[in-house]
């Protein structure tokens, strides 16, 4: 018998939920054993994912109407055919049926929330699935106080599980030629170099790239300062035509997708990360996994303060929280940054000591134990 299937839209792309996914399920088949963890996941491998394989028993065929069928076919016959202990959802939106199986199967129901699902137009049975859910594990502090505030779920019935970070993988050292072999030219020794990461998909604007950029066109010419703009997706071709019009060919440069091993190199290329994001109707992050990434590579990070994303950074310590339309605040602390070489050192150590503490993967690890143990599951 199963002792958990987990349920997921997707563990092989490259989103924050997915790696979120991904970390949770090593955590659970490390403390369970590898054979008591069944995983079934909408979405099947395609290009530009992972390149690293990972193994799941059921990959449907994405979000068609057929791969929906064939994927609910799965979860009825992994929920009812192997009688599980519990059936794990990584998202609201397979809330509902897992939920409604979980019972028929007499199994212990968990949720995962984020962000956006939560405050985004929420239906009575979803938000019968958060109220009725016998355990909720929230990314961030802010998606669980919107639940409480709104009356949704109370914050004692809710768990806060921060990302976490492969502190073995992310942490401070040379860069290499990571940057020229993503076309990125070299630079000069003093210019410094402002790093963002995420999809450009379309639907993705609320990350702040064109907020960046318009920015990056307000910064004085001798300002030495670049930007990267890593990631791939619809979205690249529109600011890649922005970037030219605003006049910044030559000071804004675009990695395209990388490769999930040179991400460690490429945190390191930079001096500072942003990722200002904003909220609204399916917009906004939990806790990014980017900025946290970042900071365990030693850089001070920027975020916004409409999501789950402050809680990535101390302000003022490690980084700047900053609202994320008021481009004039993001314009001074960049132009602060650029020209403190101290601040970036300090604020550098200071993120990775808190990255070391407060989101290691072990300690991700030991939360899930928690939530095994409150379920009888211990190992």
């Amino acid at each position: 018998m199963k002792r958990i299937v987990y349920l997921s839209p997707g563990v092989f792309d490259k989103g924050g939920i997915s790696r979120y996914s991904r970390y949770q399920i090593r955590a659970l088949r490390e403390l369970l054993g590898e054979d008591a963890v069944s995983v079934l996941s909408l979405a099947p491998p395609g290009p530009g994912d992972f390149e690293d394989a990972f193994p799941v028993d059921f990959a449907s065929f994405g979000y068609t109407r057929t791969g929906k069928v064939f994927f609910a076919a799965a979860m009825v016959a992994a929920g009812l055919g192997e009688r599980p202990a519990a059936l794990w959802s990584a998202h609201l939106h397979l809330g509902p049926i897992a939920l409604a199986l979980s019972r028929l199967a007499r199994a212990t129901f968990v949720l995962n929330v984020y962000g956006a699902e939560v405050w985004t137009d929420v239906t009575r049975a979803r938000a019968a699935v958060l109220g009725h859910a016998d355990h909720v594990i929230s990314d961030c502090y802010n998606t669980r106080s919107y639940l409480d505030e709104r009356g949704i779920r109370a914050q004692s019935r809710t768990a806060v599980h921060w990302d976490c970070v492969d502190l073995a993988r992310f942490f401070p050292g040379e860069a290499g030629n990571v940057l020229a072999r993503y076309g990125v030219p070299a630079c000069s020794p003093d210019t410094v170099t402002v790093l963002s990461l995420a999809r450009m998909s379309l639907g993705t604007e609320y990350k702040g790239y064109d907020r960046l950029l318009e920015v990056f066109a307000r910064l004085p010419q001798a300002l030495p300062v670049r930007l990267v703009l890593a990631g791939e997706g619809a979205r690249r071709p529109l600011l890649t035509e922005k970037a030219r019009a605003l006049g910044l060919a030559s000071r804004v440069h675009f990695t395209g997708s990388v490769h999930e091993q040179d991400l460690p190199a490429l945190y390191r290329a930079c001096d500072v990360f942003s990722l200002v994001t904003n909220n609204g109707p399916g917009l906004g992050e939990g806790i990014p996994l980017t900025p946290l990434e970042a900071a365990a590579c030693g850089k001070p990070i920027l975020v916004g303060d409409q999501d789950g994303s402050h809680e990535a950074v101390e302000d003022g310590v490690s980084g700047f929280v900053l609202h994320s339309f008021d481009l004039d605040a993001l314009r001074e602390r960049i132009v602060r940054l650029t020209g403190d070489a101290a601040l970036r050192a300090r604020m550098g150590a200071a993120g990775r000591e808190r990255i070391a503490r407060e989101h290691s993967y072990e300690r991700f690890r030991d939360r899930v134990a928690e939530v095994l143990g409150e379920m009888g599951m211990g190992r």
